[in-house]
């Protein structure tokens, strides 16, 4: 539920390690479970999604942040 001064709440569930099965063997990655929800007054579906679907992504490919900021530089 989203109070009036609320678009968007991103839940961020434990990371936990998972086999994962691949063609040459199971690995064990790091997985982690998000839920987004937000008011369809203020932000679209396509948005949200797209917006998760970065999150997702930043957090897959943490290197960005250490381009971002200049490390290893």
């Amino acid at each position: 539920m989203l109070n009036e001064d609320q678009a968007v709440i991103l839940g961020v569930g434990t990371v936990t390690r998972r086999a994962v099965g691949a063609s040459d063997g199971i690995y064990y990655r790091s997985c982690v479970y998000l839920s987004l929800t937000f008011d369809r007054r203020l932000l679209g579906d396509l948005q949200a999604e797209r917006f998760l679907l970065d999150v997702s992504w930043r957090i897959a490919h943490p290197t960005w942040l250490e381009e971002k900021a200049g490390v290893g530089a």
